[in-house]
């Protein structure tokens, strides 16, 4: 038989293959039939061909003149890592190190591609090890649902244990419909185009406590769907995250008497869902885009929900007071914000690159008594305005970091919780020395005034403190230093925050070495600093730890 006759005969068993195969899975086999080359019976695909298709099959549909409907090839790209990591940081109460993180990790990313029509990405990771204040690789007692802690107690039997978890980092398809691109799936969406520091960034949660050299690692994907749409120079995005996921911050310590009681989330009602768009603008010389979010905060507030000081939750027996345990109950609350926000980036000439950030947020405060929304921060300007530059092979961003807060007051004078004469009340209770201990009060309705008045004012304290704004006016400054050597084998990175006003600061340096092409060994530090009631000086001893790994990718 000549070569030609081989060549008509292959085509004729292939129109047939792809009559009775489903669109994809024969993808390639077509074009190498015409062309002459051998057709593969090693992969998935072949073998799928193998059991669907018989020769009487074949024989049945010769001289069918359908046209031949040839789908484009799907192609695979497999990579990821394996990594180990050993976190060491100071002990909480003692001048003395401990182990705060001991894991191994595996990544596998897999990316896959439909030709024009669209393609998908997931990534998942394997972890286990040790971890120190043990909300990440297990869930302890002291963890709710959603990851909190349910409880404070610094000296948990739960603060350290050995465990595993698996992690679903992304998974999402992209459509593409000419201009239109359609992103469905696991997710994580990235705003803004300031340096680490974004106040337009409200729909990707961050969890403080993931302890990696990737500082991009503490955000958290969300499920949703993201639509672009490209009129070049102009793009529209737009964003819906029907679930809500809230950000995660490491343990703080309020005190004995308060404790956590189930936080206050929004439900699956689709109109508690968040909404987002953007209009983007890109030219050669300049990037800009304004955007618009509305939507439950990624950062809930601390609400107060009861104690059990008052006479309800007692026996009319004195003693059963001064025996029982009087706790305060308080949870996490989500509150819905607006947010509108604006950032660019230019050049200036060949000299520097400029960047800046803007965003205004307008919380949505219920019609409620004082009490029932104290977790709400008042509405604020956020904005960032930075400049970097190329010194050979140092890069350098600095960038200015500005919070300026609407209706801003200092700490509530008794009067805003309760009726106007309670501050004179609490006045004549302290100046009794009877009453200098609240488990001696015996007069229920002034003791439990006294204890509502007391713990709001802290809450107060620790909703400025978490939502920053523990000041009207803030200042401060960050930067980020990159030197490469040695042909880029070597990388020095350090990054640097400083809150003038709040006299906090974050310092992360950062050393790696490729060993290969593939194998990078990374020395550095995550340090926290700041005065004993504000966050960064809560979680200095629990967060800060110095850390070497070892990574290969593949």
């Amino acid at each position: 038989m000549d070569l030609e006759m081989k060549r008509i005969l292959k085509y004729l068993l292939c129109t047939q293959i792809l009559a009775f195969v489903p669109a994809g899975v024969t993808a390639g086999v077509f074009d190498e039939a015409v062309s002459g080359g051998d057709v593969s019976t090693t992969s998935d695909s072949a073998s799928f061909e193998d059991t669907a298709t018989s020769e009487s099959d074949a024989e049945s549909d010769v001289g069918d003149d359908s046209p031949v409907v040839v789908a484009s090839p799907l192609q695979f790209d497999f990579n990821g890592y394996v990594r180990g990591d050993v976190f060491a940081g100071k002990m909480p109460g003692y001048s003395q190190t401990e182990l705060k993180n001991g894991y191994g990790e595996l990544a596998l990313k897999l990316r896959v591609s439909k030709g024009s029509y669209g393609d998908a990405f997931g990534e998942v990771r394997f972890k286990g090890g040790y971890l120190n204040d043990g909300h990440y690789l297990g869930q302890p007692s002291d963890v709710d649902a959603y990851g909190q802690p349910t409880q404070v107690d610094s000296a948990s039997e739960d603060a350290g244990e050995m465990g595993a978890s698996v992690q679903l980092r992304e998974a999402y398809v992209n459509a593409y419909f000419g201009r239109l691109e359609v992103r469905l799936g696991h997710q994580i969406v990235l705003w803004g185009r300031a340096d680490g520091i974004n106040p337009t960034n409200n729909i990707t949660p961050i969890d403080i406590r993931v302890r990696s050299p990737e500082e991009d690692e503490r955000r958290l994907a969300n499920t949703g769907l993201r639509i672009k749409l490209d009129l070049s120079p102009l793009r529209i995005e737009g964003i819906w995250m029907p679930f809500y996921a809230p950000s995660v911050v490491p343990q703080i310590i309020l005190g004995d008497a308060l404790r956590f009681a189930e936080p206050d989330y929004p439900d699956l009602d689709l109109t508690n869902g968040l909404f987002a768009g953007k209009i983007h603008l890109i030219f050669p010389a300049i990037e800009m885009s304004v955007s618009y979010l509305n939507g439950y905060s990624l950062t809930p507030g601390i609400r107060y929900v009861k104690n059990n000081f008052s006479a309800e939750y007692y026996d009319e027996v004195y003693d059963s007071i001064l025996n029982r345990t009087k706790t305060v109950s308080l949870n996490r609350t989500a509150f819905r914000h607006q947010v509108i926000g604006f950032d660019f980036s230019t050049t200036l000439g060949s000299f520097m690159g400029l960047r800046g950030e803007v965003a205004f947020r307008y919380p949505e405060k219920q019609n409620e008594e004082t009490l029932k929304r104290l977790h709400i921060p008042n509405p604020e300007l956020h904005y960032v305005l930075g400049v970097d530059k190329e010194f050979g092979n140092l890069m350098v961003v600095a960038q200015y970091i500005g919070r300026y807060v609407l209706n801003w007051k200092d700490l509530p004078k008794a009067r805003d919780f309760q009726d106007d004469d309670i501050e004179d009340r609490i006045d004549a209770l302290n100046a009794k020395p009877e009453f200098e201990n609240l488990e001696e009060t015996v007069d229920f309705n002034i003791h439990e005034e006294l204890v509502n008045y007391v713990a709001n004012r802290e809450l107060v304290k620790i909703n400025h403190m978490i939502h920053n704004q523990n000041y009207e006016i803030q200042h401060g400054v960050s930067l980020r230093l990159s030197y490469s050597a040695l042909h880029d084998t070597l990388t020095l990175v350090a990054f640097g925050m400083l809150n003038f006003t709040t006299q906090e600061y974050v310092f992360y340096p950062k050393i790696q070495y490729k060993l290969t092409d593939a194998m990078e060994l990374s020395l550095g530090a995550e340090l926290y600093f700041g005065p004993e009631e504000s966050l960064f000086g809560m979680i200095d001893e629990t967060m800060s730890a110095g850390y070497t790994e070892l990574k290969i990718s593949f």
